[in-house]
């Protein structure tokens, strides 16, 4: 490659995105802009981690933009780089993992802007001092795959958001706000801001259900309000999700009163048999109501993603670390402190990795070829080829058997840890 890419090479990644996914041929000619940034030669070498991104997006973010032309500007190079990120990882120049630390990293800075930007207008609407701000926090809380650092192309935002401390200001007579209204309004729009379909399309979709008292429950929760739901109220479900929450935006102090009350998470629950029980029921109500559309719908089926998901949880809801250690909200390096704890032992340990991995890998692919899985045998050679290297197979003839072989293995690993037949 030169500077700019020459004519053969770009027709060359076009035949490639044709044969791969035909969507993302599509996807180009609506949005021909993510044409022009596949003629540079940096497209090839992309921003995985926050800085990297922030980088690339204050060259093209100019200052005073009114909000419309903000958020047309994020969800562009939101779009473009969710779509660079998915044809490196077609044409095999990315892994997976790579490319859930860049979809992770990416969604992270916009959320971050977003809030900057929403908050920044909402100030001056109320002539609401900065110091005051300073001292009365919002942090958003990352959870799902978003908090696990396990995002796809697919994956929406599970989110919560926190504040703390109250005032009462009145710098504009007719316009008086108290904390309780600021932080509602703040909140509302954040939501309208993430997931508003502009005419650059949506940024991303938002799930606020794992929020205390979900649906039913405000928008944004004050930090005291959080703490003793989590301490005396909350589900099992619900210190599930926890888990894999993590703050990424809000003051520095606020964030770690929040990071305080998820270590002791695993501390508020005694009764490991409940827990066992609790998450035995969700997973036979999750299939009941969402029933496997065949083996490869990978996350659904018996010793899929959510059963991996599931044993992970209840072992850290079930087992206390020394003092000095703490679990993590990502699936692989809390199996490695697993083992290092003797929770699990290395066979278990070695299958539980080594299918993660290769459901993480099959699960990008999905998504970003937005591949039917009921029509399976329809796929493109190229992407036969793709999923066979994923699956360690030679020819995709066998994938189906390999694809039963792991799920057994995990069935096996969920019926010991848990002491009950699945």
């Amino acid at each position: 490659f030169s500077y700019l890419m020459n004519s053969h090479a770009l027709m060359d990644l076009l035949i490639d995105i044709m044969s791969y996914a035909p969507n993302l041929a599509d996807f180009l000619s609506h949005y021909p802009s993510t044409f022009d940034a596949m003629t540079d030669v940096s497209f090839f070498n992309p921003p995985l981690y926050e800085q990297d991104f922030e980088q690339e997006l204050k060259f093209q973010l100019r200052p005073n933009l009114s909000q419309d032309k903000f958020l047309n500007a994020m969800r562009r190079f939101c779009r473009e780089q969710k779509f660079r990120i998915g044809v490196l990882v077609l044409r095999n120049y990315m892994t997976a993992e790579q490319a859930s630390v860049g979809f992770t990293a990416l969604a992270r800075v916009c959320i971050r802007y977003i809030v900057s930007h929403i908050e920044a207008e909402l100030r001056n609407k109320y002539h609401l001092p900065f110091s005051l701000n300073d001292n009365n926090s919002l942090c958003v809380v990352a959870m799902g795959s978003l908090g696990a650092g396990e995002m796809n192309s697919a994956s929406d935002l599970d989110l919560m958001m926190i504040y703390d401390g109250d005032f009462t200001f009145d710098g504009i007579p007719e316009l008086p706000i108290d904390s309780l209204s600021y932080y509602a309004k703040l909140g509302k729009r954040i939501l309208t801001a993430l997931t508003v379909a502009t005419e650059e399309g949506a940024l991303y979709d938002v799930d606020m259900r794992l929020r205390p008292s979900g649906n039913s429950g405000p928008l944004v929760i004050h930090f005291d309000r959080f703490k003793q739901y989590q301490a005396s109220e909350a589900h099992t479900w619900e210190k599930c999700a926890l888990t894999r929450a993590e703050p990424i935006c809000g003051s520095e102090a606020l964030q770690q009163k929040i990071r305080d009350v998820l270590r002791q998470m695993n501390y508020f629950q005694e009764d490991n048999l409940k827990i066992r029980n609790d998450i035995q029921e969700m997973r036979l109500k999750l299939l009941d109501a969402r029933k496997p559309k065949n083996i490869w719908d990978i996350k659904l089926t018996k010793g899929g993603i959510f059963d991996i998901t599931f044993i992970v949880q209840y072992l850290i809801l079930t087992n206390k670390l020394p003092i000095t250690k703490i679990f993590s909200n990502k699936t692989k390096e809390n199996l490695d402190i697993f083992l290092e704890n003797t929770i699990i032992d290395k066979q278990q340990h070695k299958t539980l990795v080594e299918t993660w991995e290769v459901y993480q890998e099959l699960l990008h692919i999905f998504a970003i070829a937005k591949i039917d899985i009921l029509n399976i045998k329809d796929i493109s050679k190229k992407i036969q080829q793709r999923l066979c290297e994923f699956l360690r197979i030679e020819n995709f003839q066998k994938a189906e058997k390999k694809l039963y072989d792991y799920n057994q293995k995990i069935i096996e690993i969920y019926s010991e840890i848990f002491k009950d037949q699945y």
